[in-house]
C-alpha cells in the first residue's frame, strides 16, 4: 500500500475530529465487529481507562482484545484499543491515537456518546495519509 493522497479513500470511521480538544484521531479501522457493536449511551465508569455502555453486550458481540473502540463525540473523541472485555457492558481501553490522551472523561450517562467497535484490520490509512488529503477530506465533512 501507499500513503493516501486522495480524500475519497478516507472515511469517518478512520478519521475522528475531536469535538472539545480540536485534535484529529487517524487510525486504520476495518468494519464493525458485529452489526450491533455501536450505540449512543456510552460513558466512562469513573475510572480513567474503562469505557461502559449500559445497552452493550460486548461478550455476545464477540468484542475481543485488539479491537478498536471509536468514540465520535464529546471530550474523548478518538480511537481506543480494547485491552480486555471486563463484562457485558464494560471495556478496558487505551488510547490508539494521540499521545497523552490515555484517560477518559467521566460522564454521568446523560451526555450521550456515539461509539462503535471496529475490527483492527482492513482500514485504508494503515500506511498514512497526506496532510493535503486530510485537509480536503475535512473540507468535505465540514
Amino acid at each position: 500500500m501507499a500513503i493516501i493522497v486522495d480524500p475519497d479513500n478516507i472515511d469517518r470511521d478512520q478519521v475522528i475530529f475531536g469535538s472539545e480538544n480540536r485534535l484529529i484521531s487517524i487510525y486504520p479501522v476495518g468494519s464493525l465487529v458485529n452489526t450491533s457493536a455501536s450505540g449512543s449511551d456510552g460513558f466512562t465508569s469513573g475510572t480513567a481507562t474503562y469505557f461502559s455502555a449500559s445497552s452493550a453486550t460486548f461478550s455476545t458481540w464477540v468484542v475481543t482484545a485488539g479491537d478498536i473502540l471509536s468514540l465520535f463525540n464529546n471530550n474523548d473523541a478518538g480511537h481506543y484499543i480494547v485491552n480486555s472485555v471486563e463484562s457485558e457492558t464494560e471495556l478496558l481501553v487505551e488510547s490508539a491515537s494521540w499521545t497523552g490522551h490515555n484517560s477518559l472523561t467521566t460522564y454521568n450517562g446523560s451526555n450521550d456518546t456515539y461509539w462503535q467497535v471496529h475490527d483492527p484490520t482492513g482500514g485504508s490509512v494503515a500506511d498514512g495519509v497526506t496532510k493535503q488529503a486530510l485537509y480536503s477530506y475535512s473540507k468535505e465533512e465540514w
